[in-house]
Order: C-alpha cells, then structure tokens, then sequence
C-alpha cells in the first residue's frame, strides 16, 4: 500500500498491480481511481470495480511454459526450488 501511495502522490499515470489480496488495496486504488490514474490488476484479482482493466493469466500455461525453460536451461541437472506464494492466491489453485 505505501508502494502505491508514493506512486499516486508522485502522479504516476498508470499503476500494474499483481495483489497478494483481493481486498487490502481497495483504498489505495480507489484512491488512484478518483485522481484519474489508471489501475491495471495483473495476474491477482483485486475486488473493486474501480480498475481499469484486469489482465488475467492461466497459472497452469505459465508454469508449464516457465518450467519447460528452466528444464532446456539447466539441460537436464540441478534442482528447482518452487516458494508458493500467500495461501488461495489462484495460481496455487491451478
């Protein structure tokens, strides 16, 4: 939140969030709404019908895509530490 704060009190003319909740940056974009500043939720649903625009991933296409690079670049070797992100986040859905 105080990321996005700085980003509106310095007239920031768009913001591309990818939320760790759906409902704790309610304020802050509201708040860039209201000054005219574009909010694009990318990845992460934000539950405010004050974006811009959502930009929607499959987690499952990504992940395979993403592990298929890491598996050509390590050719084979070496191990692959995977770090979920907060619980009921989508992409742990997927």
């Amino acid at each position: 939140m105080q990321q996005i704060q700085a980003m509106i009190d310095a007239n920031t003319d768009v913001i591309i969030v990818d939320a760790g909740s759906p409902t704790a940056l309610d304020r802050v974009v509201g708040q860039a709404c209201r000054k005219g500043i574009a909010v694009i939720s990318f990845d992460s649903p934000i539950h405010t019908d004050q974006l811009t625009t959502k930009i929607e991933v499959s987690a499952k296409s990504w992940g395979d895509a993403t592990a298929n690079w890491l598996i050509d670049t390590l050719g084979g070797k070496g191990k692959i530490l995977v770090l979920n992100g907060p619980a009921g986040i989508d992409a742990q859905a997927s």
